[in-house]
């Protein structure tokens, strides 16, 4: 079995684990990835991979377009706002999220002010617990 587990994850556990006798039946095997591989993991979500549909608002499958120039602009604030973290699941999130602000302006290709409002709700999308 291969599993993964953040560093968090592994310290809260850890006490536990060694007096149960699991931490000396398991391989740990650390790794991160560098500056280039994280850029192309973006990249590819960038790209629309694996492609998306979105079911929420039309009641149907939909896909929804995302202009080359605002993918961009949506990975780009993803790296600004996770440091801690390589961003991947909130760059899903927020393609995700753009879709569906398209979807219920009922458009089917992503626009400029559906940037603007997610880029607008994401100062609210932190452990700041900043509020609206």
């Amino acid at each position: 079995m291969i599993a993964a587990i953040t560093r968090g994850g592994y310290k809260a556990r850890e006490k536990y684990w060694k007096d149960i006798g699991f931490v000396g039946r398991c391989i740990p095997v650390s790794y991160s990835y560098s500056g280039e591989t994280k850029l192309k993991i973006h990249e590819h979500i960038r790209k629309g991979f694996p492609p998306r549909f979105i079911d929420v608002i039309a009641g149907k499958s939909r896909r929804v377009e995302i202009p080359e120039d605002i993918g961009l602009r949506v990975q780009n604030l993803v790296v600004s706002q996770t440091p801690f973290s390589t961003g991947f699941r909130l760059h899903k999130q927020l393609r995700s999220l753009i879709q569906a602000h398209a979807l219920y302006c009922n458009r089917s290709v992503v626009m400029e002010e559906d940037f603007d409002e997610v880029q607008r709700l994401s100062k609210f999308m932190n452990l700041d617990f900043n509020r609206i």
